[in-house]
C-alpha cells in the first residue's frame, strides 16, 4: 500500500514543520523530505505511518482544490 503523496508547488517559505502541521489531520506522519523545484517553490514527499493517512490527504487535497477552483472562478 501507498504511504507516500507527493506535494508539488509548496511555498519557499514553508518549513517540514509547517507541512507537519498541515497534514497532521490526515494520520501520523513518518517523516517529510523537501526538495527544491524551482527558483519559486518546492516539492515535499510525506510518508505516512499507514496508507489511510495517504489515501485521507489525497481526498482531502481533492476537496481543498475544488473549493479553491470553485471559489477563483467568481472572481474571473
Amino acid at each position: 500500500m501507498i504511504k507516500s503523496v507527493k506535494v508539488s508547488n509548496v511555498s519557499l517559505g514553508a518549513s517540514d514543520r509547517d507541512l507537519r502541521e498541515f497534514f497532521s489531520f490526515s494520520g501520523d506522519i513518518e517523516y517529510v523530505e523537501m526538495r527544491s523545484d524551482n527558483e519559486r517553490s518546492q516539492i515535499a514527499y510525506v510518508t505516512f505511518k499507514d496508507s489511510q493517512g495517504a489515501e485521507t490527504a489525497v481526498l482531502l487535497s481533492v476537496q481543498i482544490s475544488y473549493f479553491c477552483m470553485e471559489n477563483l472562478s467568481k472572481f474571473i
